[in-house]
C-alpha cells in the first residue's frame, strides 16, 4: 500500500501545487484539469443534443465528486481526503468550464461562430496544443540548472514553449492541408520542417546558452549530443507534432459536431 501511495504522489504531486488560496476557495493545477474536463463534458452533453445542458453539467460534476469521495475513502491510506472547500471549488471550476464552452461553441450569437471557420480552427489548435503541453510538461517534471527557469508544480517556461511549438505545427498542417488537400503530405512536410528546427533549438539551448534539464539522472543524448533526457522524452520529442495533429483533427470534428447542433440548443 505504501508503494502505491509513493507511486501516486510521485506522478501526481505537481497537480496539488497551490496557485492561490483564501478562506473560501483555492486554485491549484488540478483546477486547470477541472476547468478542461468541465469544458469537454459540456461539449459531450451538447453533442448528444441534451436539453437543459447546465443541469446535466451540475449533475455529472456532483456525481463525479461523490465518486471521488468514495474512491478516496476506499484508498484513504494512499490518497489524502479532500476538504469540503476542495470539493466545492472543483464543482465551481468545472461549471465555469461549461459556461466557457457555452459562450465559445454553443451560443450562436457569439461572433466566433459567425465569422470565418479558420478562427474557430485556431481556437481548436490552441485548445489542443495547450492541453497536450500541460500534460507532457507536468508529468515529465522539467527542472533546469538555471533557477529562474524553474517554477513550482509545472515548469511554466517549458509549457509555454511547447504550446507555441505545437500551435505552429498544427497551424502549418492546417494551411498545407487546405492547399494540398492531402492529410499525409501535409503531416510529412510539417515533420520534415519540425525535426531540423527541433535539433537547432536544442543545440542552441544546450551548447550556447548552457541550459541543462536536470530532473533525472537517467539523461542521455538522442543523437549528435542534443535532446538530452530519458527514453520517454526522446519518444515524445520525435512524435509530438504527429500526436498534436491527430488530436487536433479528432477534437475539431467533435467541436464542429457541436456547432452543427447549436441551433437546437436553447440560448
Amino acid at each position: 500500500m505504501e508503494l502505491l501511495r509513493y507511486w501516486y504522489y510521485d506522478r501526481f504531486d505537481w497537480l496539488y501545487t497551490r496557485i492561490y488560496e483564501n478562506q473560501f476557495f483555492f486554485f491549484d493545477y488540478w483546477s486547470f484539469v477541472h476547468l478542461w474536463s468541465g469544458f469537454v463534458l459540456f461539449v459531450i452533453i451538447i453533442y448528444y443534443k441534451k436539453s437543459n445542458p447546465f443541469l446535466y453539467q451540475i449533475f455529472f460534476l456532483v456525481i463525479y465528486e461523490l465518486g471521488e469521495i468514495l474512491f478516496r475513502y476506499l484508498l484513504f491510506k494512499i490518497i489524502e481526503p479532500e476538504t469540503f472547500k476542495d470539493q466545492i471549488t472543483d464543482i465551481v471550476i468545472g461549471f465555469i468550464g461549461g459556461v466557457v464552452c457555452f459562450y465559445l461553441i454553443v451560443n450562436e450569437k457569439l461572433i466566433i461562430i459567425e465569422i470565418k471557420r479558420k478562427y474557430f480552427d485556431l481556437f481548436t489548435i490552441f485548445f489542443v496544443s495547450i492541453t497536450i503541453s500541460f500534460l507532457w510538461v507536468g508529468f515529465y517534471g522539467y527542472k533546469y540548472n538555471v533557477s529562474f527557469l524553474n517554477t513550482p508544480g509545472i515548469n511554466v517556461t517549458t509549457w509555454i514553449l511547447w504550446t507555441i511549438g505545437l500551435i505552429l505545427c498544427s497551424f502549418t498542417y492546417k494551411q498545407l492541408k487546405e492547399k494540398l488537400n492531402s492529410r499525409w503530405k501535409s503531416i510529412s512536410i510539417v515533420y520534415i520542417l519540425y525535426i531540423p528546427l527541433l535539433f537547432l533549438f536544442e543545440y542552441f539551448n544546450y551548447h550556447i546558452l548552457m541550459f541543462r534539464e536536470i530532473s533525472t539522472a537517467n539523461r542521455v543524448a538522442l543523437i549528435f549530443d542534443v535532446i538530452h533526457g530519458t527514453s520517454a522524452l526522446h519518444i515524445y520529442y520525435l512524435t509530438a507534432p504527429i500526436i498534436n495533429i491527430f488530436t487536433y483533427d479528432i477534437i475539431k470534428k467533435l467541436f464542429w459536431g457541436v456547432v452543427d447542433f447549436r441551433k437546437k440548443i436553447p440560448t
